[in-house]
């Protein structure tokens, strides 16, 4: 199962120094200490993040993929505002509920859940804004992850994601996850001001943390096996450098939409 491997991959994460090392120093040195995150995001994109949310007043945020809980517990933090996690992975969402905290919001400490992303134990209009970081190209159908995601926010309410598109979306060299039209999916939904931006430096920052992957010592991967994935994707990724871009997505629910 899917959701298995992603449980496997959390566990051997957060057993590995050298996995967190990756993702935090090689990646971007000036990551909020302690984040870890398992993900490429980069405190450029976090910023970036936060900035789109603090267009409107967030009480409740809701953070779609949000793996060990590191950038959903800073954002909440910096938002002053109530959290929760959902996760496809038990572990994941174990790992976030030991870590919530790590970066305390006046609000409270948040809570983590496993679930589908597409099946949100959430009720409709029940929250302010959504995030995903990292994880929406990780859904089976983005349009209908975005369209969950569109009944649990409140009108008004403000979705955030940053992830990966094809340069090409006909270019068939890329994953179909990755050629996806955000924007058109978006639209589908009801979600309008609907704003794309590419940041170039993010994806700079993934080329050099897959270029000291694929050079870490043999001996140093070993059985590990955090690392062997982690090497393999980074041979794909280098594969296909220039194929995608890294993107923030941030779109609006309408203040009428009943949806």
């Amino acid at each position: 199962m899917i959701a298995d491997l992603y449980d496997d991959a959390y566990a051997s994460f957060a057993c590995s120094p050298t996995a967190r090392h990756l993702f935090g120093p090689v990646l971007d040195s000036a990551l909020p200490a302690g984040l870890e995150p398992y993900s490429f995001v980069t405190s450029e994109m976090l910023a970036l993040v936060r900035t789109a949310l603090r267009e409107i007043h967030v009480d409740m945020l809701v953070d779609l993929g949000c793996g060990r809980g590191g950038p959903g517990l800073w954002l909440a933090r910096e938002l002053s505002c109530a959290l929760v996690g959902v996760d496809r992975s038990r572990v994941a969402a174990v790992e976030a509920n030991s870590r919530r905290s790590l970066f305390p919001s006046p609000a409270g400490l948040g809570s983590f859940v496993q679930a589908d992303m597409q099946a949100l134990p959430i009720r409709s209009a029940s929250v302010d804004a959504v995030v995903s970081i990292d994880a929406l190209q990780t859904s089976e159908t983005a349009e209908l992850t975005m369209g969950e995601i569109s009944r649990i926010l409140r009108p008004g309410g403000r979705f955030v994601a940053t992830t990966w598109q094809a340069v090409d979306l006909t270019d068939h060299r890329v994953a179909p996850r990755l050629r996806v039209d955000f924007q058109r999916s978006a639209t589908a939904v009801g979600f309008d001001k609907v704003r794309i931006r590419e940041v170039q430096t993010a994806h700079e920052a993934e080329m050099e943390l897959a270029r000291t992957a694929v050079a870490l010592d043999p001996r140093l991967v070993g059985e590990e096996l955090i690392l062997q994935r982690i090497v393999s994707e980074a041979v794909e990724t280098l594969t296909h450098a220039g194929l995608t871009r890294r993107i923030i997505l941030a779109a609006s629910k309408p203040k009428c939409c009943s949806r």
